[in-house]
């Protein structure tokens, strides 16, 4: 099995493709028409979460305009291979389990606040409701066996790895 990240497709790199459906359509049917496209993975199970660049770069927390024009040909072509959320039919975030390990996929851009919002205890980016969801995935697999591994994955790290970035600034 293959988890995709998100950033599959770059509709916005190197140049605009446009913002229409058919626009962001054109963009997946390149990448999976590529002839450098692995015959490994045309026979692997994948499932999928978008991120930003599946929008626009630096996508945030909006469900109208880019996103309804990205989302359709995503679930067309990715999401629809993903195992239906328990949260909602319109949710993309969604568990899975194989074996003993179990996983929570986020979706860290539909949800998030600002990026020049204020930090506080009200930035969030998963949302109050998908953040209940995963706090309450957290504590039923706590308890269905002390065996069990759970991860929680999405496109977005949810704490830095290190204390300042490349450039020296504090993370």
């Amino acid at each position: 099995m293959m988890l995709f990240l998100g950033d599959f497709i770059y509709i916005d790199l190197p140049v605009a493709l446009g913002w229409s459906p058919e626009h962001y359509t054109t963009a997946y049917r390149q990448v999976y028409a590529s002839p450098s496209w692995s015959p490994a993975l045309r026979s692997t199970p994948w499932l999928h979460v978008y991120d930003d660049h599946e929008i626009i770069n630096d996508w945030a927390a909006n469900e109208t305009g880019l996103y309804q024009s990205a989302l359709r040909p995503y679930w067309s072509y990715q999401g629809h291979a993903n195992p239906p959320s328990q949260y909602g039919v319109d949710k993309t975030h969604y568990t899975f389990r194989r074996g003993d390990v179990s996983f929570f996929v986020l979706d860290t851009r539909r949800y998030r606040s600002a990026e020049n919002m204020a930090d506080g205890p009200a930035k969030t980016m998963l949302g109050a409701a998908q953040l209940d969801d995963l706090r309450e995935w957290l504590e039923t697999e706590k308890s269905w066996s002390a065996a069990s591994r759970s991860h929680e994955i999405g496109g977005v790290p949810i704490r830095p790895i290190a204390s300042r970035d490349i450039c020296g600034r504090e993370t």
